[in-house]
């Protein structure tokens, strides 16, 4: 079985044992749906049974993301000609939403779509019937001729063996298209009277006539079919069918992302040809979903051990994984991260007797689930990964404020009992899941083939030759944790412009980046943030004034950064701020005075910096509560 992944909370950071602390209850992250998977059982899906022989990937792949990215000059060309036609016409609305548009995609992320069964996407939708008809039919004509361009580029990507790429270009076509016929035809998509059917069958839910033998409840309790789905469920109608939503939702973009896994290509290349379309399976994946803890620990207690550290966890000799109903973000990460362990198993069959697993390669299992967590659901589209996904900002503390790095070579030997023993497991997650990330979209996702197919070989159980990973990924393991060092300090215009749902963003991590003004404006949108790392950073007085919105701010890292006069002073915009860290940076004496006015702050490290017994003694005479760390 596989627990729930390790709570980020419990992680200390640094030799001081000073704890990035999270409070749960201000935690404002939307991490919607996203499933993945793990172990045993019969073929789930009717493609796996044709999957063939994964082969190594070569050099001369082509990257579909970049080669994907190439068709937006042209179409940006075309929406600048609407945006200056509106502005025009005086239509200033319709400039704004045609500007919008215009945002070159951040390649170092996946970008997943998920079509609309209303025949709309958001960028058409008018909910005040105030929009131009005329913009309308532009917009939708430029938004056709890309559809038809992104679907020959799908059936291009087809031809050449990429069958993910290809599945991912055709859904991404019904965004700019919901009515392209070809790609709904190849997706197994149905015309109705209020749209498209994407789902051959509805949700529906039933109340149980039987006992549920393993939680033992009466009969009463919910059963909520899906196409892919079937739960048992204590919680209530809504509940339960919020639930099923968030994992069909998944489902659909996991089936995206790890087509090459559980598909073969050739029945994409048959679907082109008007040979039949894309379909699910007959059998479901099993939930067990209670209405909330106390249900869930009095019924797995008694039958399983160590499930009260957990938030949910998947088992895999039952096939099922458990879940209760909980508005905190870190419950329904945990959803994410067990259901991406249950379709990895049973979407092909895998068994639960996994010796690869056993042995060696764990960390990509536990990679993949905590990879799941990083989703983002934007409506339209999700995306995975980032450099501002919430893992990727403890491991880069972690690993650049620590120096924490496990070499590669040595996850690679790891099995599940090795990794469960380890006594720093808890930060060596946080490494996973950036690495993981790093070998999904490093290079615009220049490894990502590569490495589905080495997934591939460890959940069939295939022998795993010395050397193979290497040679599937082209590099040596010290390479790659070179490269890895390199992925995980993003340059300042990356920053700037690539800093994704800021709402939802409560941790960032910058050590390395040296910040530039427009990263401490697009820091600033990011109004729940609780704790901040600008290590290595120049800090002046108007650049962190740009941040006086994070009024929930409660750490502060900076360490080795240079400061400006009067920057101490300018953190009274934190009201919330109990904590900061001027490690190594170039806080003086005179500068420690401008804090006297912080009567929340609770602790100050000033280790390696160029103040004085004396000078420290007179901030602890200031602020007498303050704890000092030298």
């Amino acid at each position: 079985m596989t627990f729930c992944r390790l709570s980020m909370n419990s992680a200390k950071l640094n030799g001081d044992q000073r704890a990035i602390r999270i409070d749960n209850s201000r935690r404002t992250i939307v991490l919607l749906t996203f499933l993945i998977c793990l172990l045993p059982s019969e073929t789930v899906f009717v493609c796996a049974q044709t999957t063939a022989e994964s082969k190594p990937a070569t050099s001369e792949k082509t990257n579909w993301r970049i080669t994907r990215s190439k068709l937006d000059a042209e179409y940006f060309s075309k929406l600048e000609e609407i945006h200056k036609w509106a502005l025009e016409k005086s239509l200033n609305e319709e400039a704004k939403k045609t500007a919008d548009l215009i945002r070159p995609r951040d390649l170092t992320r996946q970008t997943i779509f998920v079509p609309a069964e209303d025949g709309n996407s958001k960028s058409e939708k008018d909910p005040t019937g105030k929009i131009s008809d005329e913009w309308l039919e532009r917009i939708r004509e430029v938004n056709s001729w890309q559809a038809d361009r992104i679907f020959e580029l799908g059936k291009t990507a087809a031809q050449k063996e990429a069958g993910a790429a290809a599945i991912q270009l055709f859904n991404e076509a019904l965004f700019f298209n919901p009515d392209h016929a070809e790609s709904r035809r190849i997706l197994g998509h149905r015309k109705t009277e209020q749209g498209w059917s994407i789902y051959p069958d509805k949700i529906e839910i039933r109340v149980s006539t039987k006992d549920q033998e393993l939680t033992k409840w009466g009969k009463g309790y919910l059963i909520a079919s899906t196409p892919n789905f079937s739960i048992e469920s204590n919680a209530t109608r809504e509940q339960t069918r919020e639930l099923a939503e968030k994992l069909e939702r998944w489902h659909y973009v996991w089936r995206q992302v790890y087509f090459d896994y559980w598909c073969n290509v050739k029945n994409i290349q048959r679907w082109i040809g008007g040979s039949g379309s894309y379909t699910y399976g007959r059998r479901k994946f099993k939930i067990i979903f209670f209405q909330n803890r106390a249900d869930y620990l009095k019924a797995l207690v008694p039958l399983v051990d160590g499930v009260s550290a957990s938030t949910g966890y998947y088992n895999n000799t039952r096939d099922t994984s458990f879940f209760y109903h909980g508005d905190e973000s870190d419950v329904q990460t945990t959803w994410i991260h067990e259901l991406t362990h249950q379709l990895f198993r049973e979407a092909i069959g895998a068994g639960s007797n996994l010796k690869t697993l056993e042995n060696q390669y764990v960390w990509l299992d536990e990679g993949a689930a905590t990879y799941a967590e990083s989703l983002v659901d934007s409506g339209d589209f999700v995306t995975l990964g980032g450099y501002d996904s919430r893992r990727m900002q403890y491991a880069r503390v972690r690993l650049f404020l620590e120096g924490y790095q496990i070499p590669m070579s040595e996850l690679a030997q790891l099995g599940r009992a090795g990794l469960q023993k380890r006594p720093d497991i808890v930060r060596m997650y946080t490494q996973i899941a950036a690495q993981f990330d790093m070998l999904m979209n490093d290079q615009s996702g220049e490894h990502q083939e590569k490495l589905v197919s080495f997934l591939q070989d460890v959940f069939r159980g295939r022998t795993i030759k010395p050397g193979k990973f290497e040679e599937l990924m082209g590099a040596t393991y010290e390479q790659l944790d070179s490269r890895y060092k390199e992925f995980m300090a993003p340059d300042a215009e990356h920053i700037c412009k690539n800093l994704t749902a800021p709402l939802s963003r409560t941790e960032l991590s910058f050590s390395n980046s040296r910040l530039s003004s427009k990263c401490f404006e697009a820091i600033g949108k990011c109004h729940n943030l609780i704790w901040l790392d600008l290590s290595g950073s120049e800090i002046k007085v108007a650049d962190l004034e740009k941040l006086s919105s994070c009024k929930k701010l409660n750490q502060l890292i900076l360490t080795r950064a240079p400061l400006e006069a009067g920057v101490l002073r300018c953190l009274n915009i934190f009201p919330e701020l109990t904590e900061i860290d001027l490690s190594g940076s170039s806080v003086s004496d005179q500068q420690l005075l401008e804090l006297q006015g912080q009567k929340n702050l609770k602790s100050i490290q000033l280790k390696s910096t160029r103040t004085t017994p004396a000078g420290r003694a007179k901030l602890k005479q200031l602020l007498p509560e303050l704890k000092i760390g030298e």
